[in-house]
């Protein structure tokens, strides 16, 4: 069962989740091309729904883009979707606690294989202006109950910045593009329970945490 909440959030990276071709103020665009497993009702999304066969492996092709007049070297990442305490989904992440999943048959980051784990894109301008890489989708031999979701990070090296002699901080940004894999368009129904509550004081304010547990291995959207 999932130990966090899981739904889909459109959001800009530094870092986030892309479900389109992603724009930044950094040099970086990545664009999905559609993959040939992906579900009739998410076409055209941006991010990879995939209905695939037990045991399959699929392949998902990126084209990244560079405006910058320099090559950039970008990070390749795959993660496994949960919920963060601020309620949003972050698809990438790769250093969930044990205690966020419990009895979840895989995790989508051990499933998802980068073709290459650092890709260099050329500047504007260059003979090739783009570069295509690929990262390939494992479906569990038993099938998915549910859906599985995860992601898969592209994330351009740190660059150090100076803004005087006396301040230097380093800035990383990137996209996330969501990757979600069934072997079934059944829709299972969320079941919702309590875990842990526990209080403590931020700011000098009495705060409670309460962990939500989604004992089904499906999206709860909406909670209010």
């Amino acid at each position: 069962m999932m130990r966090r909440l899981l739904g889909i959030v459109v959001g800009l990276l530094m870092l986030g989740t892309v479900t389109a071709t992603a724009h930044a103020d950094n040099a970086l665009t990545v664009k999905l091309t559609t993959p040939t497993a992906q579900r009739q009702e998410s076409a055209n999304k941006g991010y990879a729904d995939l209905l695939t066969e037990k045991g399959a492996t699929n392949k998902l092709t990126f084209t990244l883009q560079n405006s910058s007049d320099a090559p950039i070297n970008v990070d390749v990442t795959p993660g496994t979707a949960g919920t963060s305490d601020n309620g949003a989904v972050v698809y990438g992440t790769q250093n969930w606690g044990e205690n966020h999943f419990v009895n979840l048959p895989a995790r989508m980051e051990q499933l998802i294989t980068p073709e290459a784990k650092t890709v260099t894109v050329p500047a504007k301008g260059s003979a090739t202006t783009s570069a295509t890489t690929s990262v390939s989708v494992k479906t569990p031999d038993s099938g998915i109950s549910g859906v599985l979701a995860g992601g898969v990070s592209f994330v351009q090296q740190q660059q150090t910045n100076v803004t005087d002699s006396k301040t230097m901080f380093q800035s990383e940004v990137g996209y996330t593009v969501a990757v979600l894999n069934r072997t079934t368009n059944a829709i299972l129904v969320p079941n919702l329970s309590i875990g842990d509550v526990n209080a403590t004081l931020v700011n000098n304010q009495a705060t409670v945490g309460i962990q939500m547990l989604n004992n089904t291995q499906t999206f709860l959207n909406g909670l209010m």
